[in-house]
């Protein structure tokens, strides 16, 4: 009997690519991705009563802002124990007495500024409402509702969130609304519990689109006394965040023009901080955060490729140098010729990192 080697080779070769049509690499866990930026965290800004520092140069400040972000990013993470923490420490040192937080507080004075921003609070809801679908426990929705009605009796005018609402004297509710504050997901999830929240969600969606430039950028606020958008500088956290709650309930990437913007951007290899009101760059300077954003804005988009960009440009700020004290941080202007590092830019490349 003849053997045809050819076609035996030919056989084992078309076995060989079906078995890898099926076959999947594992992938590297996000926790493992996430584990050097998680205990850089831990070691930089979270204080054993679950205090979260705005700086690591700084033992003092603490914000709603880093609060938010830490609870989201435990939420991802599943660790309850510290979300539970960090979140008693808030509720028992920053919750004033309108049902809101105080955005700031100085743990050494005891200092607390008597007013707050919609956005953290907002962004401690969605926190709130993700530790109820993970953990299953209702405290964590009544909590989350119980934010939720706050926030409509203090930070809401002419029925829209604005952004901040102050108790130092008399109260006085902002006339602004940060476009950028518009967390368009969260108040959806909100409708589902409280129907008051579909006319604030679809009001807040319609804004946001409505603040989109012809130059790709949006305006970032609305001033509700004159009925009209106001210029402010364009930052391009504000920028990005704007874009990333469109696409987060649902508007495709087509329809969002800062969209193609930051695409271009990505594309020549820089995403700087600032722009002007004609869509030229005011600084040189970049940020981790910036990148971390866009990260999650080409992901709900599932463009891999702009995403794997934006994830390399932001890992160009970490410091990787295992012998460092700073190990698993990311700076804030890239090169560590500075020690000092904010919470804002590491909460976010951390939920980066864990987000599935």
């Amino acid at each position: 009997m003849k053997i045809n080697l050819k076609r035996i080779l030919f056989f084992l070769a078309a076995v060989l690519l079906v078995g890898l049509c099926f076959f999947r690499f594992p992938k590297v866990p996000q926790e493992t991705k996430a584990g050097p930026v998680a205990d850089f965290v831990e070691k930089q800004f979270v204080l054993n009563n679950g205090a979260v520092l705005i700086e690591n140069t700084d033992r003092n400040t603490v914000l709603s802002e880093s609060i938010g972000l830490y609870l989201l990013a435990n939420v991802e993470a599943g660790r309850k124990d510290l979300f539970d923490r960090t979140y008693e420490f808030a509720d028992r040192e920053m919750l004033s007495e309108h049902g809101v937080f105080y955005w700031k507080i100085d743990l050494r004075t005891g200092e607390k500024q008597r007013s707050s921003a919609s956005l953290d609070d907002l962004r401690i809801v969605r926190a709130l409402l993700g530790a109820w679908r993970v953990w299953k426990e209702e405290g964590y929705l009544q909590k989350a509702m119980k934010l939720a009605d706050a926030i409509r009796a203090k930070e809401f005018n002419a029925g829209y969130m604005v952004d901040s609402f102050s108790w130092g004297g008399s109260e006085q509710r902002s006339v602004a609304v940060n476009i950028s504050y518009l967390d368009l997901w969260t108040m959806k999830k909100l409708s589902d519990h409280d129907p008051e929240w579909g006319p604030v969600h679809e009001r807040s969606r319609k804004l946001a689109l409505d603040s989109m430039r012809g130059n790709g950028l949006f305006w970032e606020s609305y001033d509700l006394t004159e009925r009209k958008f106001r210029h402010t500088e364009g930052n391009m956290i504000n920028q990005v965040m704007i874009a990333l709650h469109l696409s987060e309930d649902g508007v495709p990437a087509s329809e969002i023009r800062a969209y193609a913007f930051l695409e271009k951007l990505m594309g020549q290899g820089k995403i700087p901080n600032t722009y002007n009101a004609e869509g030229a760059p005011m600084s040189r300077n970049e940020s981790a955060a910036v990148y971390a954003l866009a990260v999650r804005l080409f992901r709900a988009h599932k463009n891999a490729r702009y995403e794997r960009m934006a994830l390399d440009k932001m890992f160009s700020f970490e410091d990787a140098n295992r012998s460092s004290e700073f190990y698993g941080g990311f700076g804030m202007f890239g090169p560590f010729e500075k020690k000092t590092f904010n919470s804002f830019d590491n909460l976010q490349a951390l939920l980066v990192l864990l987000e599935h």
